[in-house]
């Protein structure tokens, strides 16, 4: 899970969990001069090799941190 709150003050905040335990926790800007998220890339892989393979299952989209 991770959670993203966008802003300059000291309410922005990442929280990542896995399997329920927190493995970071950040509060404080999580951007400056007022930037807007302008895209957000779920489903980029890198690599030189090929051919590419991603799985990607139970993505949710919250408007708060859920429980």
């Amino acid at each position: 899970m991770f959670y993203w709150h966008w802003s300059e003050g000291d309410d922005g905040r990442d929280l990542w969990k896995v399997n329920g335990e927190v493995i970071g926790d950040y509060h404080g800007s999580t951007t400056r001069n007022s930037k807007p998220i302008d895209f957000i890339i779920l489903t980029q892989i890198y690599g030189d090799a090929n051919p590419k393979h991603q799985w990607i299952d139970d993505i949710e989209i919250w408007n708060g941190i859920p429980k």
